[in-house]
């Protein structure tokens, strides 16, 4: 059996980055990766579907890390025009999919990097 496979993605108001994602040893296995600004498409919904146009494996659903505050499932941009929702995203046979906040994703994904992939910012590094 074929592990699920499901869209993720991080839009800002300048870019657009999009992945495909299988479960695999406790970790997201990362696939066809794109990156493009988000001025090439018109609207948000437009950038996915290109997206998902070039994707020989459609995924089934999602989740997507936007920068600005999602309310009611529905995200207007910080420095983009672009707006999309959850439901809309539905309509290109994204089901389930999400949209959260990309500080949220940040928190989600912390717990997932191995520690040789992980820098000090600021302050002592761990075990000093």
């Amino acid at each position: 059996m074929t592990d699920p496979l499901f869209l993720v993605g991080d839009v800002g108001g300048t870019n657009a980055r999009f992945a495909l994602a299988r479960r695999g040893d406790g970790r997201p296995r990362l696939e066809h990766f794109e990156s493009f600004p988000a001025e090439t498409h018109p609207t948000f919904l437009d950038g996915v579907k290109a997206y998902l146009d070039s994707c020989p494996v459609k995924p089934t659903g999602g989740v997507i890390a936007v920068a600005g505050p999602v309310t009611d499932g529905a995200i207007d941009l910080t420095n983009s025009p672009w707006r999309v929702s959850e439901g809309e995203l539905q309509t290109l046979g994204l089901n389930p999919i999400r949209l959260i906040n990309d500080f949220e994703a940040l928190a989600w994904g912390a717990p997932v990097v191995p520690e040789d992939e992980l820098a000090s910012l600021g302050g002592p590094a761990q075990g000093d």
